[in-house]
């Protein structure tokens, strides 16, 4: 079934009552959310399969609605909403997602992140017209605790080393160049980061340039850039540990 999802939609449908609903439409809160969880986990492992979205209908992937409901509910969900929101064609999916799963629960250590997500692996084309540099402002809740800005610098940097590290093939010269370039939207300020945005840049920047030239030397391969951060979602030792 997934082969043939090529240019068509395909959704799961449950029988509900006498009627067959999808999976969304007969209420998530009566499902386990582990049950939630796989069918998610199932639909990014079958996008991969066939390299290629998997839309449910016009306006949404397959697993679209569940991920967002999933993380709208659960802080710890929120870095599985990344990972397949990174899997969608987020050019043409008509929702606010992103901004639905901010507005339940505010800023926090996951939404920041999530937020990462927004500006880079899942920038298009509306993301300045969604309001991060409103109030309340990430700035200003980033301000609240050096820590936070630490993770923030943190995460940033371990983002663009995924993205560049995409030019492995071009070589360590180009992958260095190439850094500033890609961090252009975290330091434009009308993408969140305000007064921060230019300083913010700079420090995550040199950080990168430090761990991709660390991958090289030892061969290594860095890992996404969430693994570093997820294991402790919702946890307050997400503030204090090193990449």
């Amino acid at each position: 079934m997934v082969e043939n999802a090529h240019n068509t939609c395909l959704d799961v449908l449950l029988k509900n009552n006498d009627a067959w609903e999808s999976l969304y439409s007969c209420g998530l809160k009566l499902f386990n959310p582990s049950v939630i969880r796989n069918f998610i986990e199932a639909c990014i492992e079958s996008s991969k399969a066939i390299d290629d979205v998997i839309w449910s209908d016009n306006e949404s992937n397959l697993g679209q609605n569940e991920v967002t409901w999933l993380a709208c509910r659960y802080e710890e969900d929120i870095a599985l909403f990344v990972h397949f929101m990174e899997c969608c064609d987020v050019e043409h999916i008509i929702s606010g997602d992103f901004v639905d799963v901010y507005n339940a629960h505010g800023w926090t250590n996951e939404t920041m992140l999530m937020w990462i997500a927004r500006v880079s692996s899942c920038r298009d084309q509306h993301t300045h017209k969604e309001g991060w540099d409103s109030d309340p402002k990430l700035t200003d809740w980033v301000n609240k605790d050096y820590k936070r800005e630490a993770l923030l610098i943190r995460a940033i940097a371990a983002s663009l080393v995924s993205t560049i590290w995409l030019e492995l093939d071009h070589g360590l010269d180009y992958m260095l160049a190439s850094i500033e370039e890609s961090a252009e939207q975290f330091s434009t300020p009308e993408f969140g980061l305000n007064e921060m945005a230019i300083d913010t840049t700079i420090k995550s920047i040199e950080l990168a340039k430090i761990k991709i030239i660390e991958h090289v030397d030892e061969g290594t391969v860095p890992t996404h850039w969430l693994d570093g951060f997820v294991g402790l979602f919702g946890k307050e030792e997400l503030h204090t540990t090193s990449n």
